[in-house]
C-alpha cells in the first residue's frame, strides 16, 4: 500500500459507533509514514479514534490546513494521546480568526481554541512556513496559494484581529497536502479557503506535477449559487481531475454536481471512511 486516506472526523458518519461533527481530520499513510491532516473540532477525535483502532502512538506528525477551529479543536487530544510530534504549518495559524455573526454587531471567535504555549507543553514542537514544505519525499504541504481568482473562496465574514484593530482574513494560512503517485497527484483540502480551482491551478504551474489526477477533503462550495458550482466541478473536469472524493464544507448542492460529472469516480466521503488511493484508475 503506497497510499491510504482514513477520514476520522467529518460531518457524516454512515458507520455504527462512529461520531460526526462539524469539523475535519483525515489520517494519511503514505509509504511507511503516517501524519494527521487537521484534528477536527476537538467533539469526536478520541473517539473515532478508538473505535477505529488507530495506533496514534506511532504517528510521524501533523499537518494543519488552516487556524480555524474546526481543524485544530482536537490538537489537545491527540498530543495527549501521541506524546511530542512535529505539527507542520503556516504562521498565520495562530492570527486571533473571527466570524462576522449576520444581523448582528458582534464577532465569534473560530480560531485554534488553545495557545501555542499550551500546545508546545503537551510536546507540539511547531515548523511554520509560508513556502512549500517537503514534508517526506513525496507529500509537500503547498505553501500559500496565490488568488488566481480573487472571488475564488473569498468570505467577507471571516476577520482578524491585529491588536485592537478588525480586518479582513484572506486566510493566507490556508494550504492543501500534494502526494505524488504514478497516476498523478493527489491533493488533499481542508476547507480550500484559497479555492479549489486556485490550488489546484498552482500546484500544476509549479512545475513538479504534471497531472493532478485526485482531490479529496473540503471544498467550501456550500454557500457558492449555482454558477460557481457547475464551474468549480467542470474546470476541475477539464483540468485532468480524475477522481473526487469531497467532504466536510463542500455542501449537499455541490457533492451532487461532482457525483453528476463524475459518476463511478466520485467517492462519497464520511467518518470511517478509507480510501486506498492505489486503486483508483489513472
Amino acid at each position: 500500500m503506497t497510499l491510504k486516506i482514513t477520514t476520522i472526523c467529518e460531518n457524516k458518519v454512515m458507520k455504527e459507533e462512529l461520531m460526526g461533527e462539524h469539523g475535519l481530520s483525515f489520517l494519511i499513510e503514505y509509504k511507511g509514514k503516517r501524519f494527521l491532516l487537521d484534528t477536527g473540532s476537538g467533539l469526536t477525535f478520541r473517539h473515532n479514534a478508538e473505535k477505529l483502532q488507530l495506533d496514534l502512538s506511532s504517528l510521524d506528525g501533523i499537518i494543519i490546513s488552516h487556524g480555524h477551529f474546526d481543524h485544530t479543536g482536537g490538537l489537545k487530544d491527540v498530543l495527549e494521546a501521541a506524546g511530542p510530534l512535529k505539527v507542520y504549518a503556516h504562521p498565520g495559524i495562530f492570527d486571533a480568526k473571527y466570524k462576522v455573526i449576520a444581523g448582528k454587531d458582534e464577532l465569534q471567535y473560530i480560531g485554534i481554541p488553545f495557545s501555542r504555549q499550551e500546545l508546545e507543553e503537551l510536546g507540539a514542537s511547531f515548523s511554520l512556513s509560508r513556502g512549500p514544505v517537503e514534508i517526506v519525499k513525496g507529500l509537500t504541504l503547498s505553501g500559500e496559494i496565490t488568488r488566481q481568482d480573487p472571488k475564488e473562496g473569498y468570505e467577507e465574514s471571516f476577520v482578524k484581529k491585529i491588536g485592537e484593530k478588525i480586518e479582513h482574513d484572506p486566510l493566507l494560512d490556508d494550504q492543501a497536502v500534494i502526494i505524488d503517485l504514478p497516476q498523478g497527484a493527489v491533493v488533499v483540502m481542508g476547507c480550500a479557503h484559497s479555492g479549489p480551482l486556485n490550488i489546484v491551478k498552482q500546484v500544476l504551474a509549479g512545475g513538479d506535477v504534471a497531472r493532478v489526477a485526485a482531490v479529496i477533503g473540503g471544498l467550501h462550495l456550500f454557500r457558492s449559487d449555482e454558477n460557481r458550482i457547475k464551474q468549480t466541478v467542470a474546470s476541475l473536469a477539464e483540468l485532468g481531475v480524475n477522481y473526487i472524493s469531497p467532504c466536510h464544507c463542500t455542501g449537499f448542492k455541490a457533492e451532487a454536481a461532482f457525483l453528476q460529472v463524475f459518476g463511478s469516480r466520485f467517492q462519497p466521503n464520511s467518518v470511517g471512511v478509507s480510501l486506498d488511493l492505489e486503486k483508483f484508475s489513472p
